[in-house]
């Protein structure tokens, strides 16, 4: 999946200070930051890594004031280390978030399934039964 900054501020109600198009699709450790990579600093031990990471996006609390000129995107937002738990919880969800139907499952020809069903390989519905939306068995 990609995101670009602008998106992720949104995500987590944070103020974009840079490119606000740059696009992110992996997220990384500020030290191991990558072209196309997300990261966080919130512990200002690693801010010597914040002027040499290669991330394209970096999130950072309110409040804090760079020493050096950063070339990542920084996103501002109250607390840097909860605001990448949040994205990181919401990368799973979206990741999470299946439709349709494998092969190897056996759905009865009288079952009802609703839109944005997820059955998985090996299910067996059987008959009359109704399924209804987003449902992941």
């Amino acid at each position: 999946m990609e995101f670009t900054a602008l998106e992720i501020a949104s995500i987590l109600g944070g103020k974009v200070v840079g490119e606000s198009d740059v696009k992110v699709s992996k997220l990384s450790k500020i030290d191991e930051g990558t072209p196309g990579s997300i990261s966080f600093l919130s512990n200002l031990k690693y801010e010597p890594y914040l002027y040499d990471t290669q991330a394209s996006v970096v999130i950072v609390s309110d409040g804090f004031s760079p020493e050096k000129d950063v070339v990542p995107t920084l996103i501002y937002v109250s607390d840097a280390h909860q605001a990448f738990v949040k994205l990181l919880e919401y990368h799973n969800k979206l990741r999470n978030q299946k439709s349709g139907i494998e092969p190897n499952s056996h759905i009865h020809s009288s079952a009802e399934l609703g839109e944005n069903v997820y059955v998985s390989s090996f299910t067996y519905i059987s008959e009359n039964v109704k399924i209804g939306y987003q449902v992941v068995i």
